[in-house]
């Protein structure tokens, strides 16, 4: 959506013949580009010539806090835009995007094997939103850390994006395409549906304390 804003940059590959946007630009949390530096996180934006430039990366919602330290150090005024979903089905999403994608079938795997994936850490910190929060929040205000809610996006996406045309100070325009992309399997989803649940219904009851209890109208 914000592709469409002619104020609005994303980063270009500079090791790509065809100059293509690059939304994920994905450096603090791919470890051989952070290694490589910041000349190289530079790169990727040296063609920008707009007001807001943007890097939309999901993964740094878990990258290590000296890592967004060194984004505060270097982006000091940036606006962290927090988008917020279901913990379950934002679990299920990258389950069925990462895992099967055309490639496996669930029937093939046993249940037991398939609960041990379901139970990985780092994909369950992905909807912890309330540590990802505090984190960012370390390093920078709270006033540049905004939250978007997916319900919010599927009942008024235009409100949302004004919302964050104000933030960024651009004009609103009127933009095509306000959907909501979401992954998801409903057959597959609820024969782990009872696991999912049970994994998050402690960390849903924390986030609701952090966030307010209202949070499961907003991402519903």
């Amino acid at each position: 959506m914000l592709q469409q804003h002619p104020d609005i940059s994303f980063g270009f590959d500079p090791k790509r013949s065809k100059q293509l946007k690059l939304k994920e630009v994905r450096f603090f949390d791919i470890d051989s580009r952070y290694s490589a530096g910041l000349k190289l996180y530079k790169s990727f934006f040296k063609k920008c010539q707009t007001k807001i430039i943007s890097d939309i990366s999901p993964g740094y919602c878990i990258i290590p806090t000296k890592r967004i330290q060194l984004a505060s150090k270097i982006m000091p005024n940036a606006n962290i835009f927090l988008c917020i979903r279901n913990p379950v089905d934002r679990h299920w999403s990258h389950i069925n995007k990462q895992f099967f994608n055309g490639k496996f079938k669930i029937e093939d795997i046993s249940e037991k094997s398939f609960s041990q994936w379901i139970n990985d850490p780092m994909k369950i910190s992905f909807g912890e939103y309330d540590k990802i929060y505090q984190n960012w929040n370390k390093f920078f205000k709270e006033s540049q850390i905004h939250l978007i809610y997916t319900g919010e996006i599927s009942r008024s996406p235009r409100m949302v994006m004004n919302r964050v045309f104000d933030v960024l100070k651009v004009a609103k325009l009127p933009l095509n395409n306000l959907k909501e992309k979401i992954n998801h399997n409903t057959i597959y989803k609820n024969r782990f549906q009872n696991i999912l649940e049970q994994i998050y219904e402690p960390k849903i009851e924390r986030m609701k304390t952090f966030f307010g209890k209202d949070i499961i109208n907003k991402w519903n």
